[in-house]
């Protein structure tokens, strides 16, 4: 596994909460399992979801060495891990006063850890997964090494065993994915901002922010894309410092 000592690094002696037992809880479990192999002294591991049928998942019968929660307050616990994988169908806030903020992980935020340099990242309200399968289309010409994941429906970790150094990773980024991440992709592209999804945040200042992270993490030898036509987008652009090389389109 490319980076597998990166990634044992990672999660190694930690007290792990996967919350959220779905498509993507489901496989964060699964590398977690590969990395760290039932029983382990290594790693503290448990499985969180409001789904009380996570009790009896087939998945998880096996295993022993796990604690779940589910039910209204299965995330209760949570301020007792150091890592917390949270799904992108959990709001943030959903965290606030039981687990500190700087716990809060994700897949996408793991993943871009290891993989920015390698990454195209895209989002925006609107249009993002046509641009994504462009880019894709356009850059397996050039790179047949070139996988493409993320908000689709192929969750990032699933992707780990076919990734080498040359490996391009273009991927679909959504708010949820975004909001908890400490390093952006390589090359981020923000196509447009509109009220969506708000359920999930405090506010929409919120929404915006997070769709912006696909820029605000970047180094300086990074690229940031945006469409300046999108008036609000250009006002939070301008706004906040982005470290990276910006191209305005």
């Amino acid at each position: 596994m490319y980076k597998e000592s990166e990634l044992r690094n990672i999660f190694n002696g930690k007290r792990i909460l996967i919350a959220g037992f779905g498509r993507e809880g489901r496989s964060s479990y699964q590398l977690i399992r590969k990395l760290f192999p039932y029983p382990s002294t290594d790693i503290t591991l448990a499985v969180a979801d409001k789904n009380t049928a996570i009790e009896t998942d087939a998945m998880l019968a096996a295993d022993h060495d796990i604690a779940i929660f589910s039910g209204n307050n299965y995330l209760k616990h949570a301020g007792e891990y150091d890592v917390i994988l949270k799904s992108p169908g959990i709001p943030t806030f959903d965290f606030d006063g039981i687990a500190p903020a700087e716990n809060i992980s994700s897949q996408t935020d793991i993943f871009l850890q290891l993989y920015a340099d390698q990454t195209i990242g895209i989002t925006g309200t609107k249009g993002k997964s046509t641009t994504t399968n462009l880019i894709y289309s356009m850059m397996k010409m050039v790179n047949p090494n070139t996988i493409m994941a993320g908000n689709m429906g192929l969750p990032l970790f699933d992707s780990i065993e076919n990734i080498d150094s040359k490996t391009l990773l273009v991927l679909e980024l959504s708010s949820h994915q975004l909001e908890n991440i400490h390093r952006s992709p390589h090359i981020g592209i923000l196509l447009n901002l509109f009220q969506e999804h708000l359920d999930h945040y405090n506010s929409y200042l919120d929404y915006r922010m997070a769709k912006l992270n696909i820029g605000l993490h970047q180094s300086k030898n990074d690229v940031f894309i945006y469409c300046k036509d999108n008036d609000e987008l250009d006002t939070l652009v301008q706004k906040n410092e982005i470290k990276s090389i910006v191209l305005p389109y």
